[in-house]
């Protein structure tokens, strides 16, 4: 656990997660125990996405960009900071005070205003559905300004990679916003709610939507196998932090995929209506817990059993 991880959570809001995992522990791990699931009976390969291909990364932003316009969401400008090694060297080489004139005007030379679609992309060597969007935290910085570093994505290109590079997008907006949530384990509730709502976009069959769900739901319940016990509860060393982090992903997954299923079952004027609360959100007008109360989904409803197999 790195001092930037300790720094994201308390930046996102420690408060309330080990209650949260405390109250639905056993209802968590009573799903885990019902669906026996193998990491060979859903792995994914590249062959799995060839129907999907996309022919280049920048096609690939261009659809994705595509997705949030069809939509109307209109997304806000987020901070980059470019050169951030050369400047952590700059920072551990000297000592300076969090309002040293000097260490700011050193973050301003390096921090633009770009469009989300304009943060460097990393392109991973891996098959399987994953993505990040990594921040530049910076110790001792007088402002609470998030500036982001890249998002990475896999180099294989196809509509299943373009919708993880929008959940990354929405990752950008929703994360340079202070206060958009008070509890971690809502991180992930608008990135994963619009990864499976632009999968349906792209392919209305909802064959795309069950290959991103076989690609990216099914493992994160194996991985979370180790991480719901006891232990983790009371653990506060640097690896209980890290637990915290990883279990709050899959708990902030579970919601998202909950408040997906009854985006599913509603009209066309109310699915319209989710999207106009997420430009909220992302115009730092609503919180994610407001988002979630509207619908009342909780997490009773993300660990309902009948809700979370119609997405196994």
């Amino acid at each position: 656990m790195t001092e930037n991880d300790m720094s994201l959570i308390h930046y996102l809001g420690y408060d309330g997660i080990y209650a949260e995992l405390k109250r639905n522990i056993t209802s968590i791990i009573n799903l885990i125990a019902r669906n026996s699931i193998t990491a060979e009976n859903i792995l994914c390969t590249y062959d799995s996405y060839k129907r999907y291909e996309v022919e280049s990364l920048e096609k690939l932003i261009a659809i994705a960009r595509q997705l949030y316009e069809n939509r109307n969401i209109k997304l806000h400008s987020v901070y980059v900071m470019t050169d951030y090694d050369t400047f952590m060297e700059f920072v551990s080489s000297n000592n300076y005070y969090h309002d040293d004139p000097l260490l700011i005007s050193e973050i301003d030379k390096r921090t633009r205003s770009v469009s989300s679609f304009d943060i460097p992309i990393i392109l991973e060597n891996d098959i399987h559905l994953a993505g990040d969007c990594e921040k530049a935290l910076l110790p001792n910085e007088p402002s609470r300004t998030i500036r982001f570093r890249n998002i990475s994505i896999n180099n294989h290109f196809s509509l299943a990679s373009t919708l993880i590079y929008a959940h990354e997008i929405a990752h950008t907006q929703t994360e340079s916003i202070p206060g958009y949530t008070k509890n971690l384990v809502n991180r992930e509730v608008v990135s994963v709610f619009l990864e499976k709502a632009f999968a349906l976009d792209l392919d209305p069959s909802g064959e795309l939507l069950r290959l991103i769900e076989k690609g990216r739901f099914l493992p994160d319940i194996i991985k979370s196998r180790n991480l719901f016990n006891s232990k983790l509860i009371t653990n506060t060393s640097f690896k209980g932090y890290r637990n915290a982090l990883n279990a709050s992903h899959f708990l902030g997954t579970l919601l998202g995929t909950a408040l997906f299923d009854k985006y599913q079952h509603e009209s066309a004027e109310n699915q319209a209506n989710y999207f106009e609360d997420i430009q909220d959100i992302f115009n730092g007008e609503m919180m994610v817990e407001d988002f979630l109360r509207k619908r009342r989904i909780s997490m009773n409803e993300a660990t309902n059993a009948s809700i979370i197999s119609r997405h196994l």
